[in-house]
């Protein structure tokens, strides 16, 4: 049986310093593996088709490790097209945007998603956030 050096010095008594080396494993651990190796400035993006508009929203993407990651494509998913000033290396915490355009098909509520596939040193990773716009139909009525 393998015990954890946290759970030897607990069987020997020594409560205190358990809880003080399972505190500073984890801190360390915290500080070598980011939680999420990228980020987004935002969970989701809503659209808005209605009187006034707004088809076109940014938004940042940061690289959270202490290395450069390799960006191979931001793409979408749904009626929705992105375009993007990120470099092919994105440095270690640095930041890119990503200009993301609603483009309605039909009226009603439509889905989809931002993805980003990167190749960090673990291999090719994607993460992704939800994207959603509302497309008002157009009053063809004359008075």
């Amino acid at each position: 049986m393998l015990l954890a050096y946290e759970d030897l010095l607990r069987r020997l008594g020594r409560t205190q310093e358990a809880n003080n080396a399972e505190a500073q494993r984890q801190t360390i651990y915290k500080l070598i593996v980011p939680a999420n190796p990228i980020s987004f400035s935002t969970n989701s993006l809503c659209f808005d088709s209605g009187p006034n508009p707004d088809l076109d929203r940014e938004i940042v993407l940061t690289n959270n490790q202490p290395t450069p990651i390799q960006i191979v494509q931001v793409h979408t998913r749904g009626p929705f097209r992105a375009s993007n000033s990120c470099p092919k290396s994105l440095g270690s915490k640095a930041s890119c945007t990503i200009r993301v355009t609603f483009s309605p098909i039909s009226a009603g509520v439509a889905t989809g998603s931002l993805l980003v596939d990167y190749e960090r040193e673990r291999g090719q990773e994607l993460s992704s956030i939800d994207l959603i716009g509302v497309s008002t139909p157009v009053s063809n009525q004359r008075n």
